[in-house]
This record gives C-alpha cells, sequence and structure tokens, in this order.
C-alpha cells in the first residue's frame, strides 16, 4: 500500500501541474515555443516553483475548513505504513474524512496553479508593451526581475531573439553569413524552431546579398563604399536553413522612447494648430 502513495503522489501533484501550467500559460503565447534546455536541477526547482503557492493555499484551507486535521492524519499515516496493513472500521470513516477534504484542496491547488500559470502567460505576452510605456516608472524594476526570473525564462531563446516580446512593435534585421561564405541581409518575416525549441530556419522579407567578391577587387583599386554592394534578391522572401547558417548578427529599429513620441506629437500638433487655444490629450 505505501509502495503505491509516492508515485502516485508525484502523478498528481508534480507531473499534472506541470502540465496544466505550460497549456495554460500558452494560451497567450501560442505561436512560441517553451523553453527545453533545462537541466535535471533546473527541472526540479521549476517544479517546486509551480506548485509552492498553490500547495500551500491548499494546505490553508484544509485548515481553514477543517479545524484540527492532525488527529485525523496521524491515524490515517499510521495505519498506511505499517508493515501489516489491516485497517478497521474506524480507518476507513478517518480515510473517507480525510480524502473528502483532500479532494476540496486539490481543486483550490489546481485551479490556484491555472490561475498562475495563465497570468504569468498574459503577463508575457504583454512584457514589451509594458516596458515600453513604463519603464521610467518606479515599479518597473521590480517587475522586470519578476518577468526575467519567472516568465521569460520559460520560453525558447529564438523566440525572445526573433520577435517583438522584448521590443514593441519592433522592425528586427538579420545579417546572415552561410557556410558557403555568401552574406545575406533582410528583415524579419518570419522563424521556425523543431520539436526541441531549437532554430530550424529563417525567411528573410526583401532580403539582399553582398557582393563580396565585386567589393574586395573594387577595394583594392580605390576607396568604395560597402552599401553600393548589396543587391537585391527576386521575390518576396528568402528561405535559409539554419544548418547553412555560420554567422547571425541581429539589429532592431525600436520606437523611440514613450515621452520624446508625445513630445514629438505635441510639437507637430501645435504647428498645426497654428496658435489656435487647443486642448490636447495623447493616449499611446
Amino acid at each position: 500500500m505505501s509502495s503505491l502513495i509516492i508515485p502516485v503522489c508525484l502523478f498528481l501533484f508534480l507531473w499534472i501541474p506541470r502540465g496544466l501550467f505550460y497549456t495554460f500559460f500558452r494560451l497567450f503565447l501560442r505561436k512560441y515555443s517553451p523553453r527545453s534546455e533545462f537541466t535535471t536541477l533546473e527541472e526540479l526547482l521549476f517544479a517546486v516553483e509551480i506548485i509552492l503557492v498553490p500547495a500551500l493555499l491548499a494546505v490553508c484551507c484544509i485548515f481553514l475548513f477543517w479545524r484540527d486535521p492532525s488527529t485525523d492524519y496521524r491515524l490515517l499515516v499510521t495505519e498506511i505504513f505499517r508493515d501489516s496493513f489491516n485497517p478497521s472500521d474506524s480507518f476507513w470513516n478517518v480515510a473517507s474524512h480525510v480524502l473528502t477534504h483532500i479532494a476540496y484542496a486539490s481543486c483550490v491547488f489546481y485551479a490556484a496553479v491555472i490561475l498562475d500559470a495563465a497570468s504569468r502567460g498574459f503577463l508575457c505576452s504583454k512584457y514589451a508593451l509594458i516596458r515600453y510605456k513604463y519603464q521610467t516608472c518606479c515599479w518597473f524594476p521590480a517587475f522586470e526581475f519578476y518577468a526575467k526570473r519567472f516568465l521569460l525564462n520559460n520560453l525558447s531563446q529564438w523566440d525572445l531573439l526573433l520577435s517583438n516580446l522584448l521590443f514593441y512593435k519592433a522592425d528586427i534585421f538579420l545579417d546572415v553569413l552561410t557556410e558557403d561564405d555568401h552574406l545575406y541581409t533582410g528583415e524579419v518575416g518570419d522563424y521556425f524552431t523543431d520539436k526541441s525549441a531549437e532554430l530550424s530556419g529563417i525567411l528573410l522579407a526583401s532580403a539582399k546579398r553582398f557582393r563580396r567578391e565585386d567589393y574586395k577587387k573594387d577595394k583594392q583599386a580605390g576607396k568604395v563604399s560597402p552599401d553600393d554592394y548589396w543587391e537585391q534578391i527576386p521575390g518576396h522572401s528568402l528561405y535559409i536553413s539554419a544548418d547553412k547558417i555560420c554567422n547571425l548578427n541581429i539589429r532592431y529599429k525600436t520606437l523611440p522612447p514613450l515621452k520624446e513620441l508625445k513630445e514629438r506629437i505635441m510639437r507637430e500638433a501645435e504647428q498645426i494648430a497654428g496658435g489656435k487655444k487647443w486642448s490636447i490629450e495623447i493616449n499611446i
């Protein structure tokens, strides 16, 4: 009997919560991949992190609605771990009582796991917007620490680098050097990851190829500008497989700071007003 308790507890209170967490965390992040390169220690710590607060809430519920559970638990545990398991009628009465309250506490536990996962997923999906609008607020450093420790570390590094999760409405450009010594540049149109959340390919929009050989020849002859040696590649997008990539440079074209943007809009609005007294309110 006792040999079954540990596997059942691990399944109910470790593996199921972990599955629930990732399911509801990704409700707001459907196109992104969860991080997969966890070490065994990180996996264990992450599992404990997921269940810690919900477990405390569940225990509080037991003590809140069941004033003195220690006697019943002591009797239940003593009977289960005896060498000769021979339960009496009183044992079954206590077991029924205990299991009923554990069922209520389990509902609270799983609900707390789901709420925690959904709230983390929502905050993670809005991180770039919050960072852009509120980075000058006094509470933002605390939020940023929380986001880096408990939100963004659950996602693949490629989702963080090649999407707008970190920078609000940023245009992302790549310089890609391939194994055959070709250099390409373009805006990230899309990217693809495999089952292990590793990069499998990149789609470059408005891609250009650098004419390196022509540049080297002309450079020996005199001073030249590298910008003149980018050649537009026909077609809307260029696909580059990840196994062909030798080096990758990422550039972000971000929006100006919110305060600067508001001031610029105010100046332009005042110029349009032409000295008239307008009431201008800006909400971004």
